[in-house]
């Protein structure tokens, strides 16, 4: 769905031949035209990609290659991209922080670490909510890209930042833990 080349497709495929002045000519200018204003509604450039999410609503995959892999027709890509721009994901994602809200607040630090309700409690957190966290990371990074490879990638989001701090602090934390035994 490359808006800005989807006319010109037709032309190079010697479809609309005749001239400047054939009827198909004016159909595939008014084309390049409504896309170019779509794009420039959701804040695109040319070479950006308009996918239609599960909601309906139109996405923009932003031009440029994400770790140097999935570029902006990638279909892989244009899945991710309807994921975390999904208002579900971002509904599931806040309920997983609000459970690992309530985690921390059963788990005192000043309870004994072998009592039934801490164990309980970190094993919630770390087999339940830290692979949510991690994948949610990742997913976004795969979809948005992780620092220069577009814009709107992972690290020029502020919370995505602090979410990617916390998570691999969180790992680091527990790689220590895991190896203190």
């Amino acid at each position: 769905h490359r808006l800005t080349e989807g006319a010109n497709a037709n032309t190079a495929s010697g479809g609309g031949g005749g001239g400047p002045d054939a009827p198909d000519a004016d159909v595939e200018a008014a084309v390049v035209d409504e896309g170019k204003e779509r794009l420039r509604k959701l804040g695109g450039r040319e070479g950006d990609v308009v996918v239609t999410g599960w909601d309906g609503k139109e996405l923009l995959v932003p031009r440029g290659r994400v770790l140097c892999v999935l570029g902006e027709s990638n279909g892989l890509r244009h899945v991710l991209v309807r994921i975390v721009k999904y208002p579900a994901f971002d509904n599931f994602i806040l309920f997983a922080i609000f459970v690992s809200c309530v985690c921390l607040v059963i788990a005192s630090p000043l309870q004994d670490p072998t009592a039934p309700i801490k164990v309980w409690v970190g094993r919630v957190d770390d087999y339940g909510l830290l692979p949510i966290f991690i994948a949610e990371m990742g997913l976004k990074i795969l979809a948005l890209g992780l620092a220069c490879e577009a814009r709107g990638t992972y690290l020029k989001d502020g919370w995505n930042v602090m979410d990617g701090v916390v998570v691999v602090g969180v790992d680091v934390v527990d790689v220590g833990r895991w190896v203190d035994g």
